[in-house]
C-alpha cells in the first residue's frame, strides 16, 4: 500500500515540477499506483490514485484517457471529497476536450456534493468549482452563460485559497470577457466552439 501510494505522490510531484514536454513521465508513475491499488484491491486508494493518474494524464496532453481515468475515479470515490474532486477534474478534462454532454453530467453530479459538504480542500470548494465550470463554458462554446458566471463574481469560502487558483481565475474570467469581445467581431469561432486564440493556455501556472 505503501508502495502504490508513493508511486502517486512521485507522479504527482513530478508534474509539478517538470516541463510540458516531460509530463508522461508523471502519468507513468501515477498509472503504477492505479496497478498496485488494483492488485491489493483497496478502493479508496484506487479512488485517489484514479483521480491523480487522471489529472496527470490531461496534464500530458492525453485527454481522452484522462476522462476515462476520471469518469472511473468518480464511480469508485466513496468519500464525499474524494468523489467531488474527481467530479470537479473530470469536468476540468471533458470540457477540455469539448465534450460538452460529459462536462455538463460531472458538473450536475459536483454540485449537490458541494451543496451537502463543506467543501474545503484545493479541488472540492466553490471558487474552484466556478473557475472550472467557466473553463469548461468557454471551451464548449458557451461564452453568454460564461459571461453571465462570470459578473457574478467569485462565492465565498471559509478558508484561504491557494494562490496558483486565484490567479488562474483571475486568467480565466479575462478570457471569459476578451472571448465575449472577440464573439462579437467577425472572427469566427474554431470547430469545437473554442474562441479563435487560445485564452487558457496559463502556460507556467500549474493548478495540480
Amino acid at each position: 500500500m505503501f508502495f502504490g501510494r508513493a508511486r502517486v505522490e512521485l507522479g504527482v510531484a513530478l508534474g509539478t515540477i517538470l516541463p510540458e514536454e516531460r509530463l508522461s513521465t508523471a502519468a507513468r508513475w501515477t498509472g503504477g499506483g492505479v496497478r498496485v491499488a488494483e492488485r491489493i484491491g483497496d478502493t479508496d486508494m484506487l479512488g485517489q490514485a484514479l483521480t491523480r493518474h487522471g489529472n496527470e494524464l490531461r496534464k500530458a496532453g492525453h485527454v481522452k484517457a484522462a476522462v476515462v481515468r476520471l469518469q472511473h475515479a468518480a464511480t469508485v470515490a466513496a468519500v464525499a471529497d474524494a468523489r467531488g474532486a474527481a467530479l470537479i477534474l473530470l469536468a476540468r478534462a471533458a470540457g477540455e476536450l469539448g465534450a460538452t454532454p460529459a462536462f455538463d453530467e460531472a458538473l450536475r453530479n459536483h454540485r449537490p456534493l458541494l451543496e451537502r459538504h463543506a467543501g474545503e480542500s484545493m479541488l472540492f470548494n466553490p471558487f474552484t468549482t466556478r473557475e472550472v465550470e467557466l473553463r469548461g463554458l468557454l471551451a464548449t462554446g458557451r461564452t453568454d452563460l460564461a459571461v453571465r458566471l462570470a459578473t457574478v463574481g467569485p462565492p465565498p469560502v471559509s478558508g484561504p485559497v491557494a494562490p496558483q487558483w486565484a490567479v488562474i481565475e483571475r486568467v480565466t474570467v479575462g478570457a471569459v470577457l476578451v472571448s465575449a469581445r472577440l464573439s462579437r467581431a467577425t472572427d469566427p469561432p474554431g470547430p469545437t466552439g473554442r474562441p479563435p486564440v487560445d485564452l487558457l493556455g496559463c502556460r507556467g501556472i500549474r493548478s495540480t
